[in-house]
């Protein structure tokens, strides 16, 4: 598949008004908020 990245939004996400951001080569995660979602991922790019 090849991605970089992968947003998860799971319903406990949803619930809390975040998105994980998981990053697929370092496995590092991130929970932000949806309003930030965009920026997080541009920071990670």
């Amino acid at each position: 598949m090849g991605a970089k990245l992968i947003l998860v939004l799971g319903g406990d996400e949803l619930a809390a008004g975040k998105v994980k951001v998981r990053d697929m080569e370092s496995h590092d995660e991130v929970l932000v908020d949806l309003a930030n979602v965009v920026e997080a991922v541009r920071e990670r790019l």
